[in-house]
């Protein structure tokens, strides 16, 4: 019945190179979206983050009450954890993924993902579709994340600046795959186990106590 006023959301905790040089370029385009940064303290509309999380933080996105920014916002910017660390993942074992790509999962958002390399590879392995509708994806290939970080930004930047004619024309047409990701989130299918399976062989590669 209503549509959204902001066209992304950009939600960001702890601090790393790359989601600091994300955050730092999207503050020329701040209007257009919902952008927290909790590292300097920087929330959703001033909300406590007791009050978005609960008593405790906890990164579940069924306790986080962001409905509301997700319903009002058109598209995810999601900020993984590979700046500064990939020296874990010399051995290219696996894409590292962490609760932040569940959230436009859950609440049926498309999405743009900066993480590791082949991260959008291993969603696809789980059996999720990505948005290559929207955003050139060729930058899930790149071997270090200063080169993915910047060709992710071109991307972002490229779709927040389209006209809004053709901005809400190809958010509309990817509409069957929020869908189908969203019930595919939410289907269990052996998925998991397979997940499981890849951390243990991370585990047993990488000796990190997890």
């Amino acid at each position: 019945d209503k549509l959204p006023t902001k066209k992304f959301i950009c939600l960001n905790g702890t601090y790393n190179k790359s989601r600091q040089y994300i955050i730092d370029k999207l503050e020329n385009f701040k209007e257009y979206g919902y952008l927290s940064d909790l590292n300097r303290g920087i929330k959703l509309d001033n909300l406590s983050i007791d009050k978005l999380v609960g008593v405790q933080r906890n990164d579940e996105p069924s306790v986080f009450l962001l409905d509301d920014f997700h319903k009002d916002s058109y598209f995810s910017i999601v900020n993984e954890a590979s700046g500064g660390w990939e020296a874990f993942n010399q051995d290219k074992l696996f894409a590292y993924c962490t609760e932040k790509i569940t959230k436009p999962l859950y609440y049926g958002h498309p999405f743009i993902l900066i993480g590791w390399k082949n991260s959008l590879k291993f969603l696809k392995e789980m059996g999720f579709k990505t948005y290559d509708d929207i955003f050139d994806e060729s930058y899930d290939e790149l071997e270090t994340w200063e080169e993915r970080t910047r060709a992710v930004w071109k991307e972002i930047e490229r779709v927040l600046t389209l006209p809004d004619k053709e901005f809400y024309e190809k958010l509309d047409k990817v509409q069957e795959k929020v869908i189908y990701n969203q019930k595919r989130f939410f289907a269990y299918d052996g998925y998991v186990d397979d997940f499981i399976t890849k951390l243990m062989k991370i585990y047993e590669k990488t000796s990190i106590s997890v």
